[in-house]
Parts: C-alpha cells; sequence; structure tokens
C-alpha cells in the first residue's frame, strides 16, 4: 500500500481502475469487485481505506478535484462520492445546500474536467468515466430536494459529455440505483429493510456492466430491486 506522502508516480504504472470515495460503503465495494476480476486499483479517499490486497494502492486527497491523473496509466474512473441530508428545504441552511451541490456536482464535474484532460493525449485508448447517480434523478423525493437535484444533473452532465466525446473511445456512464443496505439508506423514510439493494451486487453490477469488450454502449445503467412475490 503507497503512504499518503511522498507517493511516486512510478508506483501506479500498473493502475488500470481509479475508485474515488473508495473508503464509502458503495466505494470500498467498488473495489472489491474490480479485485474479484483481478483489475489493479487505485483508492483515492479522504481517509485511508481498509484494503490488505496488495493490488490495491491508495491516496489521501482532501478534495478529488485536485487528483492529478498524469503519470497514471489508468482506463476507468468510478466517481462514489457524495453527500445525502432528508430535510425540506426551508430546514436546509444555505452552507448544507452550498456543501451539497459541490460534493455531488460541483466537484465531480472539476475531477472529470482533470481526467479529460489527460485523457485527450490518447482519446483512441478506452477509458469509462463512472459516475453514480440515483433513482432520485427520476422520481423525486420529499425531503431531499437538493439530492434529487445534484442526481438529475448528472443525467444532462453524462448526455453532453457522450456528445463532446463521441468521435474518441472515452465511455461516460451514469449507474442509478435505489436505496442500499447501508447507512444512508437505512436512514431513508418509507423504505422497507427488505428492499435494500446489497452494496456489492450493486457494485458488481456496475463493474460488469461497464467492463464488456463491446461496442454496445448503454450509458445509463438501471438497478432497482425485483420485488419477489411471496
Amino acid at each position: 500500500m503507497v503512504s499518503c506522502t511522498n507517493q511516486s508516480r512510478r508506483e501506479y504504472c500498473f493502475v488500470t481502475s481509479l475508485v474515488f470515495g473508495a473508503s464509502g460503503s458503495l466505494g470500498s465495494h467498488l473495489v472489491q469487485a474490480l479485485l474479484e476480476r483481478k483489475t489493479p486499483v487505485l483508492a483515492v479517499s479522504r481517509a485511508q481505506p481498509k484494503f490488505s490486497e496488495h493490488r490495491v494502492q491508495w491516496q489521501c486527497l482532501e478534495r478529488y478535484e485536485d487528483f492529478d491523473p498524469s503519470g497514471i496509466a489508468w482506463t476507468s474512473a468510478y466517481l462514489a462520492f457524495g453527500v445525502f441530508s432528508q430535510h425540506s428545504l426551508h430546514e436546509t441552511s444555505v452552507k448544507q445546500v452550498v456543501d451539497a451541490i459541490d460534493a455531488n456536482l460541483l466537484s465531480q464535474i472539476l475531477l472529470v474536467r482533470r481526467l479529460v484532460c489527460d485523457a485527450q493525449s490518447s482519446p483512441q485508448v478506452r477509458r469509462d468515466i463512472i459516475f453514480i447517480g440515483s433513482t432520485s434523478a427520476y422520481t423525486g423525493f420529499a425531503g431531499s430536494s437538493v439530492y434529487c437535484a445534484t442526481k438529475f444533473a448528472l443525467r444532462g452532465l453524462v448526455e453532453s459529455l457522450n456528445a463532446e466525446w463521441s468521435e474518441s473511445d472515452i465511455r461516460f456512464w451514469l449507474a442509478s440505483m435505489g436505496s442500499m443496505d447501508n447507512t444512508m439508506g437505512q436512514s431513508v423514510k418509507n423504505v422497507r429493510v427488505d428492499e435494500l439493494l446489497s452494496p456489492l451486487e450493486v457494485a458488481r453490477d456496475i463493474v460488469n456492466a461497464t467492463n464488456r469488450t463491446t461496442n454496445a454502449f448503454q450509458p445509463e445503467i438501471m438497478i432497482r430491486r425485483r420485488r419477489i412475490s411471496k
């Protein structure tokens, strides 16, 4: 594992997948799903992730948009970070609104700007950039208006980026899912525990979809729990 300090670019020469927000619930499971495919990973987080696997290197960053991809042989980047809160808009402070938009949208745009600037030197190398959306982008929920707005904005961002880079082999994905069985999902009101999605199963679905070796490309990945009648 790589220390938070004195990191050498040479140490990243075998990295193929970047996972941002790697210490979070979905981020850590994305790392696990990638390792199951024997994919070397650079895990980026604000706190040190708890990985003992030798194929995982890690880097600590306070702001993900400060990540420098130069010299790193990356082919996929998973943006598994953001914030969620349940408050009516009139109960939400201006700072909370700004922080949510910054974490869920602005910082992601700025990070991807860095990634595509790095990728444009070799536009015919396939690269996949995966945003984490939510079914909230399709159905708004009371008490999470700012969160829903940022997830809806990611849909437009992904569509626009795919249009901008249509002549390259860079693909932009939006993986949207329902509530997962983690701290965030368990805090959502009116959601039954037995309807929560497994974070590991969600991560595997995302990794499998974005690693298909085919020219067929469906940029939106929708993951819902199927209700099975008893």
